[in-house]
Formats: C-alpha cells, structure tokens, sequence
C-alpha cells in the first residue's frame, strides 16, 4: 500500500499553524481581540503588542450573525457582507502597526435579531506578520453570546447623544 505523503502534507499545515497560534497565546503576542463601545457604536477592538506590523487577513463570526467594518462608507459596509458570506478576499481587511489598536464596527446580519439569546458566537481573526517568515499566517478567537453583543449594542446606543428640537 504506497503512502500518499503529498496528501499527509495537507494535514500539516493546519498543524503548524495551530501550534503557532498556542505558541503566541502563551509566549503573550498573540493579537488580543475585545469586544467593546466604540465611537459608532458596538466595536471589536484589536490590539497588536507585537514589535511588528500586523496585516488582518479576515475577520469570521460563526454562526455568520455578524460583519465587520472598518469604516463608516458604503463601501467598507459592502465588504464587511461580502467577506462574511464568501469568506476571506484577496486583499488584506486592515493593518495594525506596532503596539496600537484599531476598531471594526459591528454589522449585524438577519438572523442575528432571531437568534437564541444563548447562542455562542465564535469571531477569528486571521492575521499574518509583516516580517513573512515561515510561521508569520496564525489566528486569534473571541468567544461571545447573542445576548452579550445585544446589550452592548443597546448601551452603546444609550451612550450616542441625542439631539433633542424644541
């Protein structure tokens, strides 16, 4: 019986990358990813404390409930679905220097409104270093409930000022 060894090399691959991802969440330059309030609303924070430039590769909730958007055009709201419903695109979602943080938006999609409010909602981030090296692809997780994403929706709206005409 031959050994298909192009076909275990498959298999590899995920490996690698997931004993990097455990490597970098131990060793502590993992991407740290936070729910949170933003300027627009609710927002997923994410922050690089690597010395290197990091490149968001896509950004996946599932079950697919939720977008992300890096701005308020419609064309950043266009690419915040297309990348939800057909996956990772060819070009990078956003770039995060050294030591600072940016926001994505939360977009919500239709079934997020009908969902149990128990249900987990599971967010990766795909990112790669800059420096390319052998190891540079890894991922970073996010566990959070509907009912957690619905009441920092609700405070965020609470905390927009409202403009009131007499």
């Amino acid at each position: 019986m031959p050994i298909d060894w192009l076909g275990m090399a498959k298999f590899s691959q995920p490996i690698l990358r997931g004993s990097k991802s455990l490597y970098d969440r131990v060793v502590g330059k993992a991407l740290r990813i936070d729910f949170e309030i933003g300027d627009v609303g609710a927002a997923l924070r994410i922050h690089n404390p690597r010395e290197q430039t990091v490149v968001v590769e896509s950004i996946e909730a599932r079950p697919a409930v939720l977008g992300f958007s890096f701005g308020d055009s419609v064309d950043d709201m266009a690419e915040a679905i297309i990348s939800q419903r057909h996956g990772r695109s060819e070009l990078a979602r956003a770039v995060v220097p050294s030591n600072e943080s940016i926001s994505a938006s939360i977009v919500t999609f239709d079934p997020f409104h009908t969902s149990p409010a128990e249900t987990v909602i599971t967010v990766r981030v795909n990112w790669r270093s800059t420096t390319r090296g052998m190891f540079s692809r890894s991922n970073t997780t996010r566990k959070s409930s509907v009912r957690d994403i619905r009441d920092l929706r609700r405070a965020a709206e609470n905390s927009q000022p409202r403009i009131t005409i007499i």
